[in-house]
């Protein structure tokens, strides 16, 4: 019966004994069940350098945790230490290697040369190293782009534009400027109405915000003239005298001004005055081409 050693791999022995050499006797039996707990279900996969010789794999069994390698002769052909790394993959990614030392006895002794070399695994460990480097590096490239993606979608050209115009000039606002060639329905986007020929009242209590009025220019109308008096004027002898009525009643004689209540007739004139014309109604001002945001 070929002897089977089987190596629990969170209790690892100072090494493993497959024999002498030529002999094709030994079954390592790897107990794998911390590792399937630790990481998830998984394969393994074992490589082998025997003393004097190159790194490489062997065929082995795997039930479920319990990883087998049956030793051959080829594995013992050479007598004195190596070492053999067993590694655990969950899926296509490396979760956990092991390194262990081996032992064959040399044929012709009873007692090999029990001292074992310290393994010495660098190079696994830079395979690890880089490989766990290229998987950070994978992630974060995967989330800039991500987050490069989102930032792109987010903000096009367009939106941003959009979200600029709507920042500083909302619905409602009013833009003014003196260039005549300038339309901000074209420059900026958005629906706008030039306002023309009109000035900009601040609304408050007397006028109601949208509300519009006013005139550039207006005519008074008799009850908006202030309260005046006229010269007025006897005409007796072809010749005028004037005489600027007080209040009260005046009577008036043919041959002079009185100021008599006696019943005296005479003719009066009265000299006529202003063109009856509109007045400019307007403050001094700066003509600019004003825009109003509708849309």
């Amino acid at each position: 019966m070929n002897p089977i050693l089987t190596i629990d791999m969170m209790h690892l022995p100072h090494s493993i004994k497959l024999g002498r050499c030529g002999e094709n006797h030994t079954v390592v039996r790897f107990d794998c069940t911390a590792y399937q707990e630790t990481y998830g279900t998984g394969s393994a996969a074992l490589l082998f350098q025997p003393a004097r010789g190159s790194m490489y794999p062997v065929v082995i069994e795997q039930d479920d945790a319990i990883v087998t390698w049956r030793v051959n002769s080829s594995d013992t052909s050479t007598s004195g230490a190596g070492l053999c790394e067993l590694s655990w993959y969950v899926g296509d990614t490396l979760v956990k290697s092991q390194q262990m030392t081996t032992l064959v006895y040399d044929a012709l002794s009873e007692h090999a040369d029990d001292s074992c070399k310290t393994a010495s695994r660098p190079w696994m460990d830079q395979i690890l190293q880089a490989s766990a480097n290229a998987q950070r590096a994978q992630a974060a490239a995967e989330t800039a782009q991500n987050i490069a993606d989102a930032i792109d979608a987010m903000y096009t050209p367009e939106k941003l534009k959009a979200t600029a115009l709507d920042i500083f000039y909302p619905v409602g606002a009013i833009y003014h400027t003196t260039d005549l060639l300038f339309d901000p329905n074209n420059a900026w986007g958005g629906t706008w109405e030039r306002i023309k020929d009109t000035f900009l009242l601040a609304a408050g209590t007397a006028y109601a915000g949208g509300s519009s009025g006013g005139e550039a220019t207006h005519k008074l109308t008799v009850q908006e003239l202030p309260s005046h008096t006229h010269a007025m004027y006897v005409n007796n002898d072809s010749s005028s005298s004037s005489w600027v009525p007080t209040a009260g009643t005046q009577l008036v004689k043919s041959d002079c001004v009185t100021t008599s209540t006696k019943n005296y007739s005479a003719s009066l004139a009265q000299n006529g005055a202003g063109l009856d014309r509109a007045h400019n109604n307007m403050p001094p001002y700066l003509a600019v081409y004003v825009w109003k945001r509708t849309a």
